[in-house]
């Protein structure tokens, strides 16, 4: 159920007027803030929309996988709910109210490489959150994944929930966002299609940040959108193909003699044919 802008100013005002969270303040302890709001009716989907916190990520810091530890973390949080002056300055912001706290949506910020979550998601929404959180990371620093710590087990642990705990479908009709229909979808694969022409024509990743925006923009928009099951499943088929178009770009724009000779095999036809992620488009 989304509140009113009025019961949310209400509930966090009480909630900050508890010593035991204006002390979690103090300890930038956002995970307990979220839980005690939580717990006072605000879910934490409105948080995320009112923030421009991922939803994934909140989750992440109420449960204690991850520790924000970036300043605009704690603005954007501080910001969208409009915390009052005393709780910020606990966050160790300035006290100045923000303008206008609450009444518009932010633009989703992104994680940095220690906050992007990329174990399998438990949800339709968490792999939502996953996956923007990437493109997001990916727009602020091209290098941000690059640098991130590779851990060859959650190879072996994605597959094996993938097999014996798989996440459900898109949830019908989830609340707030766009209506997105059928056409949406369509129009969306007719997009990414464009750009896996662009790459399979000029190949070594053409294109690759115009994709990523696009889909930062649009394919964020309509992943927050309301939609029945039956189209929720295509357009995460969609942007699940897009995803992968994107990350076959960044494969061909890495130097090196390796790339050079697997572009050779692929105009040459020696790839296997529709290997690539939208028929030969963006295959090695």
């Amino acid at each position: 159920m989304v509140l009113p802008i009025s019961e949310v100013r209400r509930i966090v005002e009480r909630v900050c007027a508890r010593q035991d969270v204006f002390d979690a303040c103090a300890k930038r302890d956002l995970g307990y803030v979220i839980g005690v709001l939580n717990a006072s009716g605000l879910t934490q989907e409105q948080i995320a929309s009112l923030t421009g916190l991922h939803q994934n990520r909140l989750s992440n810091y109420k449960t204690g996988k991850h520790e924000p530890k970036e300043i605009s973390v704690f603005a954007a949080f501080a910001d969208g709910l409009g915390l009052p002056p005393a709780a910020r300055q606990a966050l160790g912001l300035d006290t100045a109210p923000p303008t206008a706290a609450g009444l518009s949506v932010p633009q989703p910020r992104p994680a940095s490489a220690a906050e992007i979550s990329l174990e399998y998601p438990a949800t339709p929404a968490q792999a939502a959150g996953n996956v923007t959180s990437l493109w997001q990371a990916d727009l602020a620093d091209e290098g941000i994944l690059q640098r991130g710590r590779i851990d060859p087990a959650a190879w072996k642990d994605a597959s094996f929930r993938w097999l014996v705990e798989p996440a459900g479908p898109p949830e019908a009709e989830r609340p707030g966002g766009i209506r997105v229909g059928i056409g949406d979808v369509e129009r969306f694969n007719a997009t990414v299609e464009m750009f896996a022409q662009l790459d399979d024509r000029f190949g070594g990743g053409h294109a690759r940040q115009p994709l990523i925006q696009y889909l930062s923009g649009d394919g964020n928009r309509l992943l927050r959108g309301r939609y029945s099951q039956t189209v929720g499943t295509a357009l995460f088929s969609s942007v699940a193909e897009a995803t992968l178009l994107a990350a076959w770009m960044s494969y061909d724009s890495a130097p090196g003699a390796a790339n050079a000779s697997c572009h050779a095999a692929r105009r040459s036809g020696a790839a296997p044919a529709g290997s690539g992620p939208i028929g030969s488009a963006g295959s090695p």
